[in-house]
Formats: C-alpha cells, structure tokens, sequence
C-alpha cells in the first residue's frame, strides 16, 4: 500500500491513495451491499448527452462533511428518494448490477422504504 503525507496544521499526516481519493471525489459510486451513511441535500435531473440523451438525476449528498453527487438513471431510487425530506440524514445501500440493482434507502431511525 502507498502512502501520502498531508500536512495540517504544521501536523503531517499519513494517509492511503484510496482514503485520499474517495475523501476527494467528487462523484459517487455505491459498492455492492456497503451502506452509505449521507445527508440529502437536493437533487436536479439533467440529460446525459453521452448516454443517448437518456434521463438522469444527481443526488447531492452530504457524506463526511464533504458534497458528493450520484448520479442514477434508475426509476426505483428515484421513487425511494421521492420519500426522503431534503436534510435527511439517510442511509442507501446498493445490491446487484446492471438491470439486477436493486436499492434501500433508511433514515436514521428506520426504514423509509424498500425496493425488492
């Protein structure tokens, strides 16, 4: 594993690629059955001009203090989000791939709904 050094504060600090790259990305990708701890904070729908001119919405979401987007085309996270207040503190967690994904969408006290 590689390492970098930050420095914060006159502090170095010692931190992974990976840890570094995902604290600093922009766009979200949802691993396979990890759930994502983030706030809601707004969604836009936009057309994907390198996608067929296909629909899609980015979510924006708060996740560890920093703004992340994820982008999805999918109909079932859209209707789950569609229950989901702006400034909710949700949990999402994504399973399978392609046509098989399938979503949950929890806030911090339980389930706000479920796509099976």
């Amino acid at each position: 594993m590689r390492y970098i050094n930050i420095e914060n504060r006159g502090e170095v600090k010692v931190m992974s690629l990976k840890k570094w790259a995902d604290k600093n990305r922009m766009y979200l990708k949802l691993e396979e059955d990890k759930p994502l701890k983030c706030k809601y904070i707004k969604y836009e729908e936009f057309v994907d001009k390198a996608n067929d001119d296909k629909g899609k919405i980015r979510y924006f979401l708060e996740v560890n203090g920093n703004e992340k987007i994820l982008e999805s085309q999918s109909i079932a996270l859209a209707e789950l989000m569609s229950g989901v207040n702006f400034g909710a503190v949700i949990v999402i967690t994504r399973r399978g791939t392609g046509r098989q994904t399938t979503y949950e969408v929890n806030d911090a006290s339980g389930q706000v709904d479920k796509d099976n």
